[in-house]
């Protein structure tokens, strides 16, 4: 056998194991048994299903000694056959009646009301389901985010189309605010953090015949122009970034800043490397990340349901970004920017994820139809596992830089680019320019933001050089900075020991290459 299989849990987690044609159906299956079939953390009894063209799950929150979900087709912004799902401890689900369905993933734990609010449901300690008016709150709710000025009554909701709505936590009325204050479209994430709420989206293709309204002040056009990374102060909006991003959060978490000084947090993308975007004390800063895969990567947003940071139990936060899986550090602000460490690499659209009753969850949006006839119908499922099971998912590996090809001023530093946690670490650089430059590659050993330089690197005109980068070399983040004026492109290739360990029992009734029989 070859010293290198997909393990058997990663093409069980790719077929999602749905089981059925409908929910209720699965849900008579398990019904019939004392204890749900199991397979390798995936329960087929739970396969979700809507008969459209997409069936992801959007959000996924334990409250009230359930386990919360709702589903979503592609596009609906007046309800849709999606149910409001509540599962109990002995792993039975129950689709609510108040369902109004829709495409919606957000959520927000309302401290004051003691309300979890799921896409249109808020839902009580007891479990009483309440729906707000989708002829009032329109559109594909992606985020639900803490009010400005009254947090104890009011939540802010975020539509996909860009739209910003205010709702009562008590009444659920409903007033929109804006209709699209900020470029970019494809909405996702929404937070309020430092006294302001700032918002995200991951797309520069319009969806129907939506229009922008911008109330922010433009930056000079890019030709990467695409997404948006913006805040509001209850007053005026300014843009961040024009660039893809999606979800915004912090320590918090879905409960929401735990004070005004909390750090906020928003993860996106551009054609060099995942951006992981941090505010504190007012203050911007960006740093970089590899990416795990390109399939993530098109400028209209559609393939990325849904990048997250989200407390997953034992004190773990859980990244999921471009292909990749993080042990995201809670403390993550200026200064103290250790322990962002990669666990491994999936080929999955994880949606949402959280720990329930000693597991951790993963939601995911697993089988469209959407040009796709032979998945036979759209579906999508949980699994059930640990916090050490995903270090037994893809290795650890990606590729990204801070310049791709970039005309890069002499004396600037880039931004700092994550390099610890990869055993194998290659950095290529290439001037394309028609004079030498010197590369000065400096570390923060300790993610404290205290840099010292760790090598020059000369590079010829029109040349291009390799350096390995050795295990001793400990640190986390590496920047780097040219000599001189240049046009350069600095990337990194990151890597996993190999060969992974595989279970080849797993893959013994598989043919090789040359096999006369299985």
């Amino acid at each position: 056998m070859p010293a290198h299989r997909a393990h058997p849990l990663a093409v069980l987690l790719t077929l999602g194991l749905a089981v059925g044609t409908t929910a209720s159906a699965g849900e008579a299956a398990a019904g019939a048994d004392a204890k749900p079939r199991e397979f390798s953390g995936i329960y087929p009894h739970l396969a979700r299903f809507n008969g459209g063209g997409e069936c992801g799950i959007g959000a996924l929150v334990p409250w009230a000694d359930r386990l919360w979900l709702v589903t979503y087709p592609p596009h609906a912004t007046h309800g849709s056959a999606d149910k409001l799902t509540a599962i109990d401890a002995a792993l039975q689900a129950t689709e609510r009646p108040e369902s109004v369905g829709g495409t919606h993933a957000c959520r927000l734990l309302h401290r004051e009301s003691n309300q979890l609010f799921i896409g249109p449901y808020a839902i009580a300690a007891d479990g009483t389901v309440r729906t707000i008016d989708l002829h009032q709150l329109v559109g594909r709710m992606t985020a639900v985010a803490r009010h400005l000025t009254d947090p104890a009554n009011k939540v802010y909701y975020y539509d996909m189309e860009g739209a910003v709505y205010e709702v009562d936590v008590h009444s659920l009325a409903v007033t929109r605010l804006f209709a699209k204050p900020v470029p970019g479209w494809h909405g996702k994430g929404a937070y309020t953090a430092q006294g302001h709420l700032v918002i995200a989206n991951n797309g520069d293709v319009p969806s129907g015949d939506a229009q922008v309204h911008s109330l922010a002040p433009l930056p000079a056009a890019s030709a990467e122009d695409a997404g948006v990374l913006a805040e509001w102060d209850g007053h005026d909006w300014r843009i961040i970034a024009r660039r893809q991003f999606t979800d915004v959060t912090g320590p918090g978490g879905i409960a929401g800043a735990p004070d005004d000084a909390a750090p906020l947090w928003a993860i996106g993308w551009d054609k060099r490397s995942v951006l992981l975007a941090l505010r504190d004390g007012g203050a911007w800063s960006m740093f970089r990340l590899p990416k795990a895969s390109h399939a993530f990567d098109p400028h209209h947003g559609w393939y990325t349901e849904w990048p997250r940071i989200r407390e997953v139990g034992d004190g773990h936060l859980l990244m999921a970004m471009h292909g990749l899986l993080y042990d995201f550090p809670r403390g993550f602000r200026a200064g103290a920017t250790a322990g962002l460490v990669p666990l491994s690499s999936h080929l999955r659209y994880l949606t949402d994820f959280c720990a329930w009753n000693g597991r951790l969850v993963l939601a995911s949006d697993d089988a469209s139809i959407m040009q796709n006839p032979l998945a036979g119908a759209s579906q999508s499922n949980l699994w059930f596992g640990t916090w050490d099971a995903l270090r037994g998912f893809g290795p650890r590996t990606g590729w990204g830089g801070p310049w791709q090809r970039d005309a890069v001023a002499a004396g600037a530093w880039s931004d700092p680019f994550l390099v610890g946690g990869f055993p194998r670490r290659v950095l290529h650089l290439v001037n394309h320019g028609d004079a030498p430059v010197v590369i000065t590659v400096q570390a923060d050993a300790a993610g404290d933001g205290h840099w010292s330089a760790w090598r020059a690197i000369a590079v010829p005109a029109h040349g291009y050089v390799p350096t390995i980068l050795p295990p001793t070399l400990a640190a986390p983040w590496l920047r780097l900075a040219s000599d001189r004026a240049a046009t350069l492109t600095a990337y990194f290739h990151l890597g996993d020991d190999a060969p992974r360990s595989s279970d080849d029992a797993a893959f013994a009734g598989v043919a090789e290459v040359g096999d006369a029989t299985a």
